[in-house]
């Protein structure tokens, strides 16, 4: 019951990701 890829919800975004 812990699978992040069967979560109700998408992943936050990664911080990577949000400094484009």
């Amino acid at each position: 019951m812990l699978s992040p890829i069967r979560s109700p919800w998408p992943p936050p975004p990664s911080p990577r990701s949000r400094r484009t």
